[in-house]
């Protein structure tokens, strides 16, 4: 019974502070489009620029329908960062099959079989493999933190999710930069960025946003929403008059805490 007043009150909780986001940010209605999953997609502005571009893409997991469907849809390349192993392991399953049509429809818990993506349209040049975590620094062996539930693929820097716990059980990994991403491949234009980085995320941005090559789309996800303090929410709003000061605006919350910034020109 517990249990079910605790779900209840969360659920009326991310209602409430989306609406809210959608009041302060004086949202208007603007049309986006959806790709992926249900668990794993993504809202976005359909923009020529993605047409043929190289887009980033930081937290693959076990779900990367949104980045498919984007390589599909506008022939781009897709740079993915992420040292977990199970989405190493789920990443070269892909490599391993591409060419292949959807032969099941998408699962709905985020733990995509290789068989729900159509990956007819994509070619191996389409796909980049960074295996490092993204980080304000480059070249640092740090703790990538394993969840509450082991069964759940997320590994997390901050630990967010075990209450910020440094003793919990963890593997080493090495950190890669925004800066250095951008370098190494030579990027210097960025129509697209994906965070899905489990706490990372503010930290991340705030280095990202002294970059001189900026993305003209942000979409992340703030987990640290999820931890239900106020201090993580005022954190988040701090970010955010930094993202605004640096041109960006907040078009549509999903998910409660799923973001999609867009720069202005």
């Amino acid at each position: 019974m517990k249990k079910s007043i605790k779900r209840l009150l969360r659920f009326i909780y991310r209602k409430i502070i989306t609406k809210f986001f959608d009041i302060i940010f004086s949202r208007k209605k603007i049309a986006t489009k959806f790709l992926g999953s249900n668990y794993g997609g993504w809202q976005f502005l359909d923009d020529k620029n993605l047409n043929n571009s190289v887009i980033i893409s930081c937290g693959a997991g076990e779900d990367v329908s949104f980045d498919i469907e984007m390589i599909t849809k506008y022939n781009c390349k897709v740079i993915f960062v992420d040292p977990n192993p199970r989405s190493i392991k789920h990443l070269d399953l892909i490599l391993q099959k591409i060419g292949n049509k959807r032969k099941i429809e998408y699962t709905k818990d985020g733990k995509q079989h290789i068989e729900c993506y159509d990956l007819s349209k994509v070619s191996i040049d389409k796909i980049e493999f960074v295996k490092k975590a993204i980080w304000t620094e480059s070249n640092k062996n740090i703790k990538f933190f394993y969840p509450n539930n082991r069964s759940h693929v997320s590994l997390s820097i901050t630990n967010f999710s075990n209450n910020y716990d440094q003793n919990s059980d963890h593997i080493y990994v090495e950190t890669i930069s925004y800066s250095d991403i951008i370098k190494k491949f030579n990027i210097l234009e960025l129509p697209l960025i994906k965070l899905d980085i489990e706490g990372s995320e503010c930290d991340v941005l705030n280095n990202l946003l002294e970059s001189p090559v900026l993305p003209k789309q942000i979409l992340v996800e703030f987990d640290e929403l999820y931890t239900y303090e106020i201090n993580q929410i005022k954190k988040y709003n701090k970010l955010h008059k930094k993202l605004n000061d640096t041109g960006y605006k907040s078009i549509v919350t999903n998910s409660f805490s799923n973001q999609l910034y867009i720069k202005n020109d």
